[in-house]
């Protein structure tokens, strides 16, 4: 079968001036178990980067190859631009595993860098999550189930592969059925890449607001595996983001040890 790429997303060499594309391809699950894959591949670099990362869910199997995506670029960021941007303004999200109780300490963190940043009048924002058309619930590129520890109930998250959206967008369809109120919406980005992050960010932000009661099917209640993403963060600001994460897994791992 023939990989099917759902994002990318087209940068300059602000060196030689060549093009550098990033590709994520549809999740795919495997003959052989249950897992998922989702392969990743960046041409256009000195050496061509191409993997294939797994994951229990598609839906993991995305977020894992999206993150390790935007971390190898990182290593090239200050050296590419992104359409007409300058060197280092590549508009790459953060996206971070890391358990609900850690999250809020990592958002502040990041509101306060990104407020600095603001100060010194430096870096891009890239633009936030606009809604577009609602799509079906059928066809979706990844999901995850969800269980409900309040009803038992099962709750579906899913995104679709990102779909031109007039002459010069893209709009990337996500949805939750399972919780009160059907959740149903897009969004838009200028590539098929910053759509499917906004609409990554999105998703797991609705989910977030019930996540102390979703888990696996047979894990416990806040044990969704959620990933943290940030936008609109400047590159300088983003090792420090890393240190800050790290740190914060090391606190909450030696908390669980503790008797």
């Amino acid at each position: 079968m023939t990989d099917i790429v759902v994002a990318e997303r087209v940068f300059r060499d602000a060196t030689s001036g060549a093009s550098v594309t990033a590709s994520i391809f549809a999740p795919r699950m495997s003959e052989a178990s249950s897992d998922w894959s989702c392969r990743i591949d960046i041409q256009g670099l000195e050496a061509p980067f191409d993997r294939s990362i797994f994951g229990v869910d598609s839906f993991q199997a995305l977020q894992l190859a999206t993150s390790l995506l935007c971390t190898i670029l990182e290593r090239h960021e200050a050296g590419l631009a992104f359409l007409d941007g300058p060197p280092g303004d590549c508009a790459l999200p953060l996206i971070a595993s890391c358990p609900p109780s850690v999250k809020a300490d990592v958002r502040e963190f990041i509101r306060g860098r990104i407020e600095d940043d603001l100060n010194a009048q430096e870096g891009a924002i890239e633009p936030g999550p606009v809604a577009a058309a609602t799509h079906t619930a059928h066809g979706a590129m990844a999901e995850r189930l969800f269980r409900d520890s309040r009803s038992g109930a099962s709750v579906i998250a899913r995104i679709f592969t990102p779909e031109p959206h007039g002459p010069s967008m893209w709009a990337c369809s996500i949805s939750v059925d399972g919780l009160t109120a059907p959740f149903a919406t897009s969004t838009l980005g200028v590539d098929s890449f910053q759509a499917l992050c906004l609409g990554l960010r999105l998703l797991c932000a609705h989910l977030e607001r019930d996540e102390a009661h979703l888990g696996f099917p047979e894990g416990d209640p806040g044990d969704g595996s959620l990933p943290l993403i940030a936008l609109c963060l400047p590159p300088s600001s983003k090792p420090d983001v890393h240190r800050f994460v790290e740190d914060k897994l090391r606190d909450h791992l030696r908390s669980r040890e503790r008797p």
